[in-house]
């Protein structure tokens, strides 16, 4: 309908704007809350054109504004429209892939999941780069007794082991991260059942992944 059309054009306009003043605002505490508030907005909308919007803003430092661009940028059903011009969804993906893998390893693990579950059933080279990416950070923290939520690796580890199946060019890596991911999963299930250092959470968190 025309005026659900109208609607929108104007919702957009106002959400790039605010996006674009934002970007000047001196206080962080004033530009976080602002921008996480307009990009909850964004993924309400249901706009396919709120996913270039949101791509802008996966680069913010702020935790709540990155998370919520990620999940604007990933939104499935936002997908289902842009896949109706495959180029310019092509286009798009490799946009955002190339915008994660610049900062997927200081994001939090609910981000690297969405990340991860994005990235999954893309084959390009940067697809695969960005899940060894994740992984190996992963990994890291595992081995510095330094990782929460556990529980995103279970999107993690599934996105690894579908690009495996599927013969990715990158297979032998993945692999290799999938196999390490893995095992320190086991690690610190064990150490947490045999020293008591995990909370109850954590541990269903772990087991969750193991299973």
């Amino acid at each position: 309908p025309e005026y659900a059309k109208q609607y929108s054009d104007s919702a957009y306009k106002q959400i790039e704007k605010g996006l674009t003043t934002l970007q000047d605002t001196s206080d962080p505490t004033k530009r976080s809350r602002a921008a996480t508030n307009i990009l909850m907005l964004a993924a309400a909308l249901r706009d396919a054109r709120m996913v270039d919007l949101a791509v802008k803003a996966i680069s913010a430092k702020e935790p709540p504004i990155r998370y919520w661009a990620v999940r604007v940028a990933t939104d499935p059903n936002l997908w289902a429209k842009l896949r109706e011009n495959q180029a310019t969804a092509d286009q798009t993906a490799a946009k955002i892939l190339a915008e994660f893998n610049q900062v997927a390893a200081a994001s939090t693990p609910e981000v690297q999941a969405m990340m991860s579950g994005f990235a999954g059933p893309i084959n390009t080279p940067a697809a695969s780069d960005l899940l060894t990416l994740i992984a190996d950070t992963r990994i890291k923290q595992y081995g510095d007794w330094t990782v929460r939520f556990e529980l995103a690796d279970v999107t993690i580890l599934r996105q690894l082991s579908e690009k495996i199946v599927a013969g990715d060019a990158a297979k032998s890596q993945l692999a290799k991260r999938f196999a390490q991911l893995y095992s320190f999963a086991i690690q610190r299930y064990v150490k947490g059942l045999t020293f008591g250092v995990l909370r109850d959470q954590a541990k269903d968190y772990v087991a969750t992944v193991l299973i």
